[in-house]
């Protein structure tokens, strides 16, 4: 800002002497007050106002960060700080120019006087006025000192009042944060306190669930309990066994309702057979009775030549399938009428003449035999004469449901006498009687007495033959076709078919875990049907089953066996079992007649021709 003030010229002097010494003054007196060098024409004065001096002055404070909502505030508050200096610099400005100009206006008297006075006055003037000057110059430092100071001041209050609030904004956040997260906290605790009392109620009532569902299954297993413990003592009693006999039966309820099932099956199927067969029987008639003869022959013909030869048992087989298909062939006489359609009479007699007849090989042939081999051949040739046509799929039901009728234990299933303490002798001879016949024994009219049963030893023989038999015919694959009559449904298959379906051999276990888990360990019979049936079953157990018959053979020798030998058994029989057991040959090697070990001709027959 430039101020005009008055003119310090000193007057035209008329000592040229004094033109110089005046000069030196001039310079003297622009250098002491600030004056500009160049203004030589108007005398002026220079106040040095530049943006820059005057930014000195009213440079606003650094920029200070906050929040948002703080932050329009304090740029507010220094807005109105930098204008209050502004206006502040402004009158300080205006009071120096106004300084300014009083010392311009006080230079100018001086000059007018010194106009008049003489040169000494003059000095004292000049004197005087750069005293003056100086003054002026001190006191606006001081005053730009003081104005410093204040804006300092000013500047420190700013930021003091910022800083408060910060702090208040910043404890007004933390306050907000802390009652958030306390709100948080509160609303997860009430979640978590309602959750856990949902799930102690769900498990309350998953629990009194459980117990209702338990009690219900149990009152439903007693129920069911009795339901089938009152089925099998009805099968029992449909079984019309003898007084004070018992058979030995599992103890799971539906395991011995399915074996009184199949053992009332057989019976049914072989009552039928025989009722049929006897219509054909009875007949007197001439030309039926050379009928019946040339049946008989023709069957007994077939099966008492056969040869372990897959050529001879295929012969036998066809043999024996078309002499059955000739029987269903022959015409029902006027007099035969009332014969069961499903079983012609013709069929019928010549279907129980073959069970007989093949009973009878087993009984003799069979069991004279050391290894039983030729009941593979009979089992064979009845398996593949049962496939030649559908209507000769009953062919091996009816022969398991004779051997069924004849021994209880190639079902397998034993029967055991239970008199009270209290019976009469004369009642426990009747019951023991009663038993007998129930198990199979033979009478012998020419007994002791006046008749008696056939020895133990003979009897037990027999069981053997019979369930080397079983296991040959169970060991064969399925007897029933896809195509087989509808009325053959009902009839029950060997235990294969039953239990593991029609292509499996699964009957073999089966049956040795029925024997095993039903047969008592104190009777000659039950230990040599076992030894009977392990030795035609074990390879092909073992074959089947590598890994679990190892569990059974291990249960044979250490348990049953065990508890056979403590019981007083026979000791023979337990030291042929033990031995076949630990031999471990059975799992190699099949046994004689199995048909691995078949040869293609009979070399006997070869010879004769």
């Amino acid at each position: 800002m430039r101020v005009h003030g008055a003119h310090l010229g000193l007057g035209t002097h008329t000592h040229a002497a004094h033109e110089g010494e005046r000069e030196s003054l001039r310079l003297i007196a622009c250098s002491r007050w600030g004056l500009d060098e160049s203004d030589d024409d108007d005398d002026s004065v220079t106040i040095d106002s530049s943006p820059a001096r005057l930014e000195s002055f009213a440079s606003p404070p650094p920029p200070r960060h906050a929040m948002c909502a703080q932050l329009a505030v304090s740029r507010y508050a220094e807005k109105q700080a930098r204008e209050a200096i502004e206006d502040e610099v402004g009158r300080l400005w205006d009071a120096e120019a106004m300084a300014a100009s009083r010392s311009a206006q006080i230079a100018r008297e001086a000059k007018l006087v010194a106009q008049s006075e003489t040169e000494s006055d003059v000095n004292e003037a000049i004197q005087a006025a750069s005293a003056a000057a100086a003054a002026a110059k001190q006191r606006h430092a001081q005053r730009e000192a003081q104005n410093m100071a204040v804006v300092r001041q000013r500047e420190e209050e700013a930021r003091r009042r910022q800083a408060e609030k910060d702090a208040v904004a910043a404890a007004n956040a933390a306050a907000a944060a802390d009652a958030a997260l306390a709100q948080e906290r509160e609303r997860q605790e009430r979640e978590r306190l309602r959750a856990q009392t949902e799930a102690e109620e769900a498990r309350a009532k998953a629990a009194a669930d459980a117990e209702a569902a338990k009690a219900a299954q149990k009152a439903a297993a007693e129920a069911a309990t009795r339901s089938s413990a009152a089925d099998v003592d009805a099968l029992v009693e449909q079984l019309r066994l003898p007084a004070h006999v018992k058979p030995h039966i599992p103890t799971s309820h539906a395991s011995a309702a399915k074996l009184l099932r199949e053992v009332l099956a057989y019976r049914s199927l072989r009552s039928s057979l025989m009722n049929a067969a006897e219509l054909y029987a009875n007949d007197t008639d001439a030309a039926v009775k050379k009928e019946r003869r040339g049946f008989e022959k023709q069957i007994n013909v077939v099966l008492v030549s056969a040869s372990a030869s897959q050529t001879d048992i295929m012969w036998k087989a066809d043999k024996l399938a078309k002499i059955l298909l000739q029987t269903l062939a022959t015409p029902t006489r006027p007099a035969h009428v009332v014969a069961s359609a499903q079983h012609p009479e013709v069929f019928a007699y010549a279907l129980t003449s073959l069970c007989n007849k093949i009973m009878k090989q087993v009984e003799g042939q069979v069991r004279d035999s050391n290894d039983m081999s030729h009941a593979f051949v009979l089992a064979y040739i009845l398996r593949i004469a049962s496939t030649k046509e559908p209507r000769l799929a009953i062919v091996v039901p009816a022969i398991m449901a004779t051997l069924t009728g004849l021994c209880m234990h190639a079902i397998p299933m034993h029967l055991s006498l239970k008199v009270p303490k209290s019976a009469t002798e004369e009642a426990k001879a009747k019951a023991k009687d009663g038993l007998l016949r129930a198990l199979g024994y033979e009478w012998d009219e020419q007994g002791e007495g006046g008749g008696s049963f056939e020895p133990t030893d003979s009897f037990v023989q027999k069981v053997a033959a019979r369930c080397a038999f079983a296991a040959a015919l169970l060991s064969t694959p399925s007897f029933l076709p896809p195509n087989a009559p509808a009325d053959l449904h009902n009839v029950p298959e060997p235990l294969h078919t039953i239990h593991f379906g029609a292509s499996s051999r699964g009957a073999l276990w089966c049956w040795l875990a029925r024997a095993l888990n039903t047969f008592p360990g104190n009777t000659d019979a039950t230990l040599f049907a076992i030894d009977a049936f392990v030795r035609k079953a074990a390879y092909d157990v073992s074959r089947l089953y590598p890994r679990q018959s190892m569990k059974l053979w291990y249960c044979i020798d250490n348990a049953w066996v065990s508890d056979e030998e403590n019981s007083g058994a026979s000791s023979g029989a337990l030291l042929r079992l033990r031995a076949f057991m630990r031999s471990g040959d059975f799992k190699t090697t099949a046994p004689e007649g199995h048909e691995s070990r078949l040869a293609v001709e009979d070399a006997s027959s070869t010879i004769r021709a």
